[in-house]
């Protein structure tokens, strides 16, 4: 028999997101993709953008309780949360109804001041754990083993 695994980014895209629908572009999507795969019995893994998630919570945004919800309805479907990380969204203020990046710096997770990058990794982990123990698996975003440019002598 094979086996596969389902795995499905929880995020908004990167560039557009001051014109976030939290409805729109994270809720009915997911849901969609839940009902799809429920219908053959088939679990998802969802990697979860815990520093844009708690983003929305620590800035008082008002659709957190939809994502805090639906992120709940992801165990009680039988699907699975993991670690997913951007951790540039440590940055991010919600102003006038806008997402601001206050800082250009810290998108790339290497850049990161290592004991900062520890401790968002931390919160997003122990956040994942509100939901579930079975936190075990990481897909990093914005986390790179390679330099952004090589200069190879010729």
């Amino acid at each position: 028999m094979d086996y596969g695994l389902i795995t499905v980014d929880y995020e908004n895209f990167l560039k557009k997101c001051h014109l976030i629908d939290v409805q729109k572009h994270m809720i009915n999507p997911t849901n969609k993709i839940m009902d799809v795969f429920e219908e053959y019995n088939i679990p998802v893994t969802f990697f979860c953008n815990m520093p844009e998630i708690l983003a929305f919570k620590r800035n008082n945004h008002p659709d957190f309780s939809k994502i805090e919800k639906q992120l709940g309805d992801m165990i009680l479907r039988n699907h699975d949360i993991q670690m997913h990380f951007h951790p540039h969204w440590e940055d991010f203020k919600w102003e006038n109804g806008v997402w601001k990046n206050q800082s250009a710096i810290d998108y790339w997770a290497h850049e990161m001041n290592f004991e900062n990058f520890e401790n968002s990794f931390k919160k997003g982990i122990n956040y994942a754990r509100e939901f579930t123990d079975n936190v075990v698996a990481f897909r990093g975003g914005g986390y790179l083993i390679e330099p952004l440019s090589v200069n190879i002598p010729i």
